[in-house]
């Protein structure tokens, strides 16, 4: 745990603030009303998450660092539950070299440093799984309401969750079998759906622009997958590196046919669906509704490092099993190492320090789209980097009262997503403006445009 904190404070601030991350600021600091008319209704996914978060920067303020401390703390308390798991599932040794991998993991580093509920969900998932296989095999009143109240929160920190409640109940039916049609079991199961109608009604069922899905809406940028999506899947969850997926993917095979060999195989069986089952399921829906996001389903990925874990100490030859944990070990610390050296995913920091140095008394600022204005307003307003420089008029155009020079910053991402949209918002916006200077940050270009005069309606390139 102390390995995992060190690694999840390092440089914790050094990277800009993207999208998510600002939207994630912006649900909590408009006032209780505005966040409640989000988890209500308005934006339910992650609601445990954006209350959580209020509460969190009412103590440690809004920094970059503070805004991602929540997440890194959720990751710290993941690994006791890894290690626990693992054991339980497999063995002492086991779920120790679980924890090394968790902890070395660069894709659970990654989303501790990232202000969203992902690493929320990686912890809440583990929870319900614990408790899930505690309750197969020493059933208590701590195992009932454990895995009731964790499998309920991890669906208010992200919808995907409900995926693991699905394998949870499959589960349940196969090892136990009638018996899992039991009077205990069936009042897990009605608790766990009794807590989850609130986040049900907040998901607007109703609503036809999440392609019928509940909570969906709200996706359309999500592209249509193809089968070359699970490999990639694969290669994105293991820090796109593609020598340490193969080793895990190996090893965690080699652990499911040593389990089917054995008396005791359901443990392997059931880690195995926790990482298929999900994926599966989410790459169907993405045929009829685009759902398929890798950071999506990082709550698939324990289950792959506990099955790598088993494979890697059951290995018959004690030099291979030390040999294939060196180079788990080597190969995680590798993708460690590229992710800090990694740019910032978004750099509106930089784009808001060079407005700063560029700057002209009268500038205005416009975003496309227009939902990109929220990371630059953290630098450029909530942080008071400089307060000078404010959002343009809309619509930004010819009228006489338009400002002297306006900053046009753009999402390279959406601009490549959408470039006919983009090109009509871009001539609108650079009626009666020339393009002075272009600079390019990682995924933001920064357009300085300065007007050609009161009466001009179009001038330069």
């Amino acid at each position: 745990m102390l390995a995992g904190l060190a690694l999840g404070l390092h440089d914790l601030g050094a990277k800009s603030l993207w999208l998510d991350e600002a939207t994630s600021f912006d649900r909590v600091t408009r006032g209780v009303g505005a966040l409640w008319g989000y988890v209500s209704g308005g934006d339910p996914n992650m609601s445990l998450y954006y209350v959580s978060l209020d509460a969190w920067l009412r103590v440690f303020g809004s920094s970059e660092a503070a805004l991602r401390g929540l997440s890194v703390l959720c990751g710290v308390l993941s690994i006791p539950v890894v290690v626990a798991l693992g054991r339980r599932l497999f063995g002492e040794r086991e779920g120790l070299v679980a924890g090394v991998l968790f902890v070395l993991s660069a894709f659970i580093v990654q989303y501790e440093q990232t202000a969203r509920s992902y690493a929320m969900l990686v912890l809440l998932v583990l929870l319900s799984m614990y408790f899930f296989v505690l309750e197969l095999e020493q059933p208590s009143r701590l195992s009932a309401a454990g895995l009731v109240v964790a499998s309920v929160l991890a669906v208010y920190a992200h919808y995907f969750a409900v995926l693991v409640l699905l394998v949870e109940a499959g589960a349940a039916l196969a090892i136990r079998g009638r018996s899992a049609w039991n009077r205990r079991w069936l009042l897990l199961a009605c608790a766990v759906a009794i807590g989850l109608i609130p986040a049900y009604l907040a998901a607007d069922p109703g609503s036809t622009s999440g392609g019928g899905i509940p909570g969906l809406s709200g996706l359309s940028w999500i592209p249509h997958s193809s089968l070359a999506a699970l490999p990639a899947l694969v290669w994105d969850l293991n820090g796109r590196n593609a020598i340490l997926a193969g080793v895990l993917v190996g090893f965690a095979l080699y652990a499911i046919w040593v389990g089917a060999r054995s008396g005791r195989r359901w443990p392997s069986l059931l880690v195995g669906a926790w990482f298929v089952a999900p994926i599966a399921l989410a790459f169907l829906v993405s045929l009829a509704k685009p759902i398929f996001v890798e950071y999506y389903l990082i709550f698939t990925l324990p289950a792959l490092l506990i099955l790598a874990a088993a494979g890697i100490v059951r290995v018959p030859l004690r030099a291979a099993s030390v040999i294939g944990l060196a180079a788990a070990v080597g190969l995680s610390a590798y993708s460690l190492t590229s992710w800090y050296g990694a740019p910032s995913r978004e750099d509106f920091r930089a784009a808001a320090l060079y407005m700063t140095r560029q700057r002209h008394v009268g500038d205005a600022y416009v975003t496309w789209p227009n939902y990109a204005a929220a990371p630059l307003d953290y630098y450029l307003v909530r942080d008071h980097t400089i307060a000078d420089i404010l959002p343009a008029p809309a619509p930004v155009g010819p009228p006489a009262h338009r400002p002297p020079r306006i900053w046009l910053i753009v999402r390279e991402g959406d601009a490549r997503g959408a470039p006919a949209q983009f090109a009509a918002a871009a001539r609108t916006i650079e009626t009666g403006y020339a393009v002075r200077s272009t600079e390019r940050f990682s995924g933001v270009k920064a357009i300085l445009l300065v007007s050609c005069g009161r009466r001009a309606t179009r001038c330069g390139p």
